[in-house]
């Protein structure tokens, strides 16, 4: 686990390195501030959840899919209940929002992947009408969800195994995993699209990071 967690701090290294050299921003001294304080929300997220779920009455045990559905929905209320007021920017503050799409245009500038190409992993039919824009306490639409590209996820936080990062057009979605839910989004985290045809994708959670090349 250490050497991989060093494995992905070096190639996210390399990355900013290679775009700042190519004219990207370097980031600010308030960076790795921000990033803290994103990851505390999550943390704070994560105790949140595990009280919420341990509070819930357990369902039978069956591989039923509507009785998997009904416990993934009573998950997804009760996280909906504990969190009222919750909102666009509650665990991606403004200034973790700066520097992950200052990142994310630093990996698409140093790296070999592009927008039109994360974008085209989203859909195999041109003809489906694009997705709505994902809002927090929503269900979350895996159908409209792209992979995450291992050349974006290697310069942003590592995340706990329940939570993941999804692009939904240009929407950077942060999803919770058992309940379909939308926890929080970052609107506009690519930059507006510029081809491709295969591009390194690897899962987006601390313990799934199983790499796979994906062909379109």
């Amino acid at each position: 686990m250490g050497t991989f967690r060093s494995v992905v701090a070096g190639v996210a290294a390399v990355t900013l390195l290679a775009a700042a050299a190519s004219g990207v921003p370097r980031e600010t001294a308030n960076s790795e501030e921000a990033i803290q304080r994103f990851q505390k929300a999550v943390d704070a997220y994560v105790v949140l959840r595990e009280k919420v779920t341990e509070a819930l009455p357990p369902l039978e045990s069956s591989p039923d899919t509507e009785n998997f559905q009904m416990e993934v929905d009573a998950i997804a209320a009760a996280l909906r209940a504990a969190r009222p007021s919750a909102a666009e920017g509650d665990i991606i503050n403004a200034e973790a929002a700066l520097v992950f799409r200052q990142r994310i245009r630093a990996a698409l500038a140093a790296r070999a992947c592009t927008v039109d190409g994360i974008l085209a992993a989203e859909r195999n039919d041109d003809r489906v009408p694009l997705p709505p824009r994902p809002v927090v306490h929503d269900q979350f639409d895996w159908g409209a969800g792209s992979f995450m590209p291992a050349c974006v996820l290697s310069v942003l936080p590592l995340l706990p195994e329940l939570l993941q990062f999804r692009f939904v057009q240009r929407d950077l979605v942060l999803v919770d995993m058992s309940s379909d839910l939308v926890v929080d989004v970052l609107p506009d985290a690519l930059p507006p699209s510029e081809s491709w045809e295969g591009v390194l994708y690897a899962g987006s959670s601390r313990y799934d990071r199983d790499f796979r090349i994906f062909n379109a």
